[in-house]
């Protein structure tokens, strides 16, 4: 019984042997057929019609030699049977055997570049996206630059190249710029800002922050801001990080403004709404005196003509000066007579309006001062005004001292030519 039991094991064994031969024949057989379907590259027209990368040939955006179907340019076959494939070289060298002027001299690398990691921006084969970019422009470098994303998201303002596509100002593979500037940056800003660039190259006057130091970004940032125009920060705090100190500009010195504000109450219009530029429009650059965007006159006398007042008359009502005789126009009348149309409508010597107002701000009301420079030798003539209930006077350096009043005329004041009221005697 023993004896039997045994020989009935042997013959399981043997049973147990052969079918494991047969399903290992089997397993070799479809095995050799899966390989016979991957066919060397030269059994088949191109890798893209192989039946294993046909994805390759419906990407939108191809590499050119994927497109020519030249796949052995980049890549080499390792093991036949098995048809397995390497690239010829690594990267970058076998990117930069076509793309060899790429790199070539410049001082500043984009860091994938500089690493050697093509793929990380491109695939190689090709992608949706043009230049077989992996994502669109804009989205890629962002998903490096995160904080930069971040900033964008909460800024108010953007620059549009940002919007669009950072490689608009940025070369992302290697430039002769820091941060990969494609061009010296003033050169590049001026390339988009023709405006600019005309008022920097023709005009008469410079600003001094457009050609000194950073330049442009002196005042601007070039990706986004929270103030207009892309700012470094507030227009009239931005003006005054250099106008709080006397600045020496060729034969003159440009007052302290921002001590000047400090120490005086009562501050322009535009100075209150932090508006420099509503009078200095040509900040960049122009030929307007003191970089003023209208007319105004340069000098303390000049013949009146109203376009010469063009600044001025951009907020103030042009009958101030030319209506002669008034009772509502202006409160600085003696009766009916217009005293402003008696200081600066005159044909030689008119007083400009810089003569008795402070264009930034004052103590005394209405921006009038308390001096006003006067020649070359730095004197300040003193206007001695003084304020009444109903008028006032003065009594600057070149006249006795005048009394006005709305109310009760005084006669000390100098007679202007028979006009009637209301009328206008204009230039």
């Amino acid at each position: 019984m023993a004896r039997s039991s045994f020989g009935l094991g042997r013959v399981v064994v043997n049973i147990v042997l052969v079918v494991s031969v047969i399903l290992l024949v089997i397993v070799l057989n479809r095995r050799d057929s899966v390989f016979a379907t991957n066919q060397t590259i030269q059994e088949v027209p191109n890798c893209t019609a192989s039946g294993c990368h046909d994805d390759f040939a419906k990407r939108k955006q191809k590499h050119p030699l994927v497109a020519e179907k030249k796949c052995a340019t980049c890549h080499q076959e390792i093991k036949d049977k098995n048809h397995i494939f390497a690239p010829l070289k690594p990267q970058p060298e076998l990117c930069t055997q076509c793309h060899d002027g790429m790199l070539e001299k410049k001082e500043f690398l984009h860091g994938p570049v500089a690493a050697g990691s093509c793929t990380v921006c491109h695939d190689v084969h090709g992608t949706s996206h043009k230049k077989e970019l992996v994502a669109e422009p804009r989205d890629l470098c962002l998903q490096c630059h995160v904080e930069m994303g971040e900033v964008l998201a909460q800024s108010p303002y953007r620059h549009k190249p940002v919007q669009e596509n950072c490689s608009l100002c940025h070369d992302h593979h290697a430039s002769n710029n820091k941060v990969h500037l494609r061009l010296a940056p003033e050169k590049l800003c001026l390339d988009c800002h023709k405006d600019v660039n005309k008022s920097i190259t023709k005009g008469k006057v410079d600003h001094a922050p457009v050609k000194t130091n950073k330049q442009c970004f002196n005042c601007h940032k070039p990706h986004s801001s929270d103030f207009a125009h892309l700012l470094v920060k507030s227009e009239k705090n931005l003006c005054l990080d250099c106008h709080s100190k006397p600045l020496v500009d060729k034969n003159r010195t440009i007052q302290d403004i921002g001590t000047l504000l400090q120490k005086k109450k009562n501050h322009h219009g535009p100075v209150i709404q932090g508006n420099c530029t509503a009078c200095h429009s040509e900040i960049h650059g122009g030929d307007g005196f003191r970089l003023l965007g209208l007319a105004y006159p340069e000098k303390f006398y000049t013949s009146f003509k109203k376009e010469k007042y063009a600044l001025c008359f951009k907020c103030h009502e042009p009958q101030l000066v030319t209506v002669a005789l008034t009772d509502r126009l202006t409160r600085f009348r003696n009766g009916d007579v217009n005293l402003h149309f008696l200081h600066v409508n005159k044909d030689k010597k008119g007083r400009t309006c810089r003569a008795c107002h402070d264009t930034h701000a004052s103590s005394l009301p209405k921006h009038i001062r308390e001096s006003v420079p006067f020649g070359n030798l730095g004197w300040e003539l003193p206007l001695k005004f003084v304020k009444t209930k109903t008028g006032g006077s003065c009594q600057p350096g070149c006249h006795k001292r005048y009394k006005y009043d709305r109310i009760e005329p005084l006669q000390n004041i100098p007679k202007i030519p028979k006009v009637k009221k209301g009328k206008v005697a204009e230039k």
